[in-house]
């Protein structure tokens, strides 16, 4: 491959909303991009490739020197995607502040979830140091807005139909 033309980004968890932000960004700059996605959409753009491929069965027969997870709920699935990358040198998760915030949560379905993630991500951080893999984590609090559906459309909803709006601290 020349210098001229770089490889292809791979991204793992394009369908929610911060995948969607990452694939815009990226198609701005130029990126070539393979997204990964059991379903692919029914939309495309010149330098992305879909590639309809259930990750949670088995890894994807592809590889990359980067690798962007957009959806903290893909993380597992990023771990073991890239361990089945040799070429990789460099990842970017986002993961969930929960995992600082709702550590010890009274819920066991949040206690589980939280230790998923943690499992996950504890899981890149050790192949990545193994393999010399710059690694980078992003814990966002809450992702929204964007171009598609937002985690603050009811939000935004429910202050539509009221001419008040609560304030707390």
């Amino acid at each position: 491959m020349s210098d001229s033309v770089a490889a292809p980004i791979l991204l793992v968890g394009p369908g929610g909303p911060a995948g969607r932000e990452i694939i815009a960004t990226l198609l701005e700059a130029a990126a070539a991009i393979i997204a990964v996605s059991p379903s692919v959409p029914e939309y495309s753009r010149p330098n992305l490739t879909w590639m309809q491929h259930d990750l949670s069965r088995e890894h994807a027969r592809v590889q990359s020197q980067v690798m962007v997870c957009a959806d903290a709920g893909s993380l597992p699935l990023a771990a073991r995607q890239a361990r089945a990358m040799p070429t990789l040198r460099r990842i970017v998760a986002l993961s969930s502040a929960s995992l600082v915030f709702k550590r010890r949560a009274a819920d066991p379905e949040t206690q589980e979830t939280v230790e998923r993630l943690l499992e996950a991500e504890q899981a890149l951080a050790t192949m990545a140091e193994k393999r010399g893999i710059e690694l980078t984590v992003l814990r966002p609090t809450l992702v929204y807005g964007g171009r598609g559906p937002s985690a603050l459309d009811g939000v935004r909803s429910w202050l539509e139909r009221r001419s008040w709006v609560p304030v707390a601290g």
